[in-house]
């Protein structure tokens, strides 16, 4: 039994030092945990200011106490382990984290004072599902459920969707919601397009009207955006982060759909962060970078602090914040619909540049101080309209009569009356050009004009087709597909479709907005073969298999066996062949598995190419060959590429961690890191192909890289031990 007679403090939950508000405040109590039940301290608890803990056998009394003779005695016995201070600290769940500045930054202390929840809001988190045994979170988590292992239990395993829920709730200060946690993503932080929108579904079906999704990846879903659209269709609240590539968001997914709240990342002193993607797909933009929040303490490894909080980066956090107040909007204002909330969230943002929108920003910066639901807002919400049949989308709140009349590229596309505040669509047919003005126009009853909103929207145009046939002359499953361009002889990649899994038509690259670029290129993966080309813009490119090479690779190492005892470690970590294709001297690599076949062949276009060899499992390996001509090469040799060489690499600079890995890149001019590897082991030995090699160490978080150590210009030639001493670092934003 727990015995509580006079207490000095009494907090909301267990005690955690929050860093943004200093250290734990000194207290005149300290801590005796005590071996035996010593009848002295049950005498002691019967004082004032003294908490005694029978069950766990610890008591908390003024530090003056010590001195009594009674406590020394106790002490000289043995009786005592240890004595501490009895620190007071903070929980985070009442108004400490209002002064972070994060919320500070949204306006979260004057927002949520201000609003008094009607109803209980279900924001459902669909992540790698949250602690729901978390101090701060137990009294605010639902049941949910766990779609990757099937069962009602969805206690998170990787610690991304924790954080997540803790934000969410900080969002809206612990008022007026609840956590549905929904687990589609495993403990990689890694999950199927089938499980999350399994996951969407059971969140609306199960009363969500919010659902947070700090995730995602290239290549649209259809089977994601069909659970997407269910949640709207039923009203409720969609919203994703806009994902941490520093990259354009189109061809994003669910980022880049246009009727769910895209939120970008901000930091303490700047607009977007660094990390954050942008694009004229952003509708909003939050707080993102060094956000405190909740963790599974098992999981809390990065401050080295393991008290089940920390800070993280990413869109990722920047999306539940909003998540949390917009749950709260609606919790207050249970009869808006979620694109009321929009427009009003919208139409309050700090406007960017002084503009009513931003193609990089969305419509600005989430602010809060001044929120308000009594006002009138017209706004014109299409920021991109799509090549052939589309519609353009204009909002209006706070208007009970009246119409709406837009135009574009000069012609009237109609007017609608107001019937309800919320989007009308104007259907129109887009032709394929760059962009297109289009001006909103809102009238009152007789004709005069209220409000105008006028915006030039660029146009996704299908400037690039892309259509890949098989042997068979069938359409090939592509599992990769890859837009390249080069500018001042630098290539970037400009936008992937990965694991699209089609065989029902072509794939169409937008090259609206790289008109800039000297020239371009496409790489792409179907049915386990290769091609590379470059291209033109308005540009159909057919690529078939019967223009492919075979080239049959020998001494993969050492033959690998087709043993049964390997075929579970090659499921997990496949070997990979990377083809790299060099044209006009730029690279560009692929992966294709070789299914731990003892003489495997890879299919690939014609052209100078570098292969290179990887193994991530039963050996570690890294075997290069460069400038081999497909069209005159049949068989490569890896042992005759070049002296094959063991080495060990010491990383004992750093703690023995799982999550290191570990990989080599050829010293090449125009190749860019694979960020593939193997786990760093220090018996392990390393194969590889003598050379000149760069080495990445880096560690992850989520399947992504947090920290990135590398050292250059490395020369490979004997069998020895390689230390690895940092030679410079860069660190990566988590999250999504």
């Amino acid at each position: 039994m727990i015995k509580k007679l006079v207490a000095t403090a009494a907090f909301a939950c267990a005690a955690f030092a929050l860093p943004a508000t200093g250290h734990a405040a000194e207290s005149e109590n300290v801590i005796i945990k005590y071996t035996a039940d010593d009848a002295i301290f049950k005498q002691l608890s019967k004082e004032d200011n003294v908490y005694l803990n029978e069950e766990q056998q610890f008591i908390s009394l003024p530090k003056q106490k010590l001195a009594d003779t009674a406590i020394q005695q106790a002490i000289k016995r043995g009786s005592v382990a240890y004595i501490e201070a009895d620190y007071k600290r903070q929980a985070s769940n009442l108004q400490e984290h209002l002064k972070m500045w994060d919320a500070v930054d949204l306006g979260l202390p004057e927002f949520t004072s201000s609003l008094r929840p009607q109803k209980e809001t279900v924001v459902a988190v669909v992540d790698t599902g949250v602690d729901y045994a978390h101090p701060a979170l137990k009294d605010y988590v639902l049941e949910g459920y766990d779609f990757v292992q099937d069962d009602a239990d969805a206690m998170d395993e990787q610690g991304h969707g924790t954080h997540v829920a803790g934000i969410t709730l900080r969002g809206a200060n612990y008022q007026g919601i609840k956590i549905l946690p929904v687990r589609v993503l495993d403990e990689q932080g890694a999950g199927t397009d089938s499980h999350i929108a399994s996951g969407i579904y059971y969140a609306v079906d199960n009363g969500a009207t919010v659902i947070n999704m700090s995730l995602g990846g290239q290549g649209l879903s259809q089977t994601q955006r069909d659970a997407v659209l269910y949640a709207l269709e039923r009203n409720v609240s969609v919203v994703v982060a806009a994902g941490n590539e520093s990259e354009e968001i189109y061809n994003k997914y669910p980022a880049s759909e246009r009727d769910v709240l895209t939120i970008g990342a901000s930091a303490k002193k700047k607009a977007l962060t660094d990390f954050s993607n942008f694009g004229v797909e952003m509708d909003l933009v939050a707080p993102g970078q060094n956000i405190y929040s909740t963790m599974p303490r098992n999981l809390d490894r990065m401050d080295g602090k393991r008290d089940g909080y920390t800070t993280m980066d990413g869109t990722s956090m920047a999306s539940p914040f909003v998540a949390g107040i917009v749950g709260l909007i609606r919790s207050s204002y249970p009869e808006l619909s979620y694109e009321e909330v929009e427009l009003l969230l919208k139409s309050q943002a700090k406007r960017p540049a002084n503009n009513d929108f931003d193609a990089n920003a969305g419509f600005g910066h989430v602010q809060l101080q001044n929120f308000t639901t009594d006002k009138q807002v017209f706004l014109l919400n299409t920021t991109y309209l799509n090549e052939g049949a589309d519609a353009i989308q204009v909002g209006s709140y706070g208007y009970s009569e009246g119409t709406i009349e837009v135009i574009a590229g000069g012609k009237s596309l109609g007017s609608q009356e107001i019937t309800k505040n919320g989007m009308l669509e104007f259907a129109l047919e887009t032709p394929k050009q760059q962009e297109i003005a289009v001006t909103a126009i809102l009238k009152d009853k007789a004709g005069n004009v209220l409000d105008k909103a006028t915006r030039t929207t660029p146009i996704r145009t299908k400037d690039v087709v892309l259509n890949v046939k098989n042997e068979k002359n069938e359409n090939a499953e592509i599992t990769v597909a890859t837009l390249y361009g080069v500018k001042d002889d630098e290539l970037e990649q400009l936008s992937m479709f990965i694991e699209t899994n089609t065989k029902t038509g072509d794939i169409a690259f937008s090259t609206a907005t790289y008109d800039e670029y000297d020239a371009l290129y496409i790489s792409a993966v179907a049915d386990n073969a290769m091609y590379a080309r470059k291209v033109n813009a308005q540009e159909t490119v057919t690529l078939n298999a019967e223009q492919l090479n075979k080239i049959s690779m020998k001494n993969t190492l050492f033959n690998y066996p087709k043993e049964k005892r390997f075929e579970k470690l090659y499921e997990l970590m496949p070997p990979f062949h990377v083809p790299t294709a060099v044209i006009d001297g730029h690279a560009m690599s692929s992966l294709l598995p070789i299914n731990f076949l003892e003489n495997p062949t890879v299919y690939v276009d014609s052209g100078n190419y570098d292969f290179s060899f990887i193994d991530m499992g039963k050996y570690h390996a890294f075997l290069t060959m460069s400038d081999v001509d497909t069209a005159k090469t049949k068989t490569i040799d890896f042992r005759n590429t070049g002296i094959l060489t063991r080495i060990h690499v010491d990383t004992s600079q750093y703690m023995s961690h799982p999550l290191l890995q570990l990989h080599f890149e050829p010293v090449k001019v125009g190749h860019q890191p694979l960020k593939i590897g193997v786990p760093v082991d220090a018996i392990q030995p390393t194969y590889i192909t003598r050379g000149t090699y760069d080495m990445y160490l880096h560690s992850y978080f989520m399947g992504m890289p947090v920290m990135s150590d590398s050292v250059k210009n490395v020369r490979v030639v004997n069998n020895r031990t390689l230390y690895f001493i940092s030679g410079e670092q860069t660190t990566h934003e988590f999250g999504r």
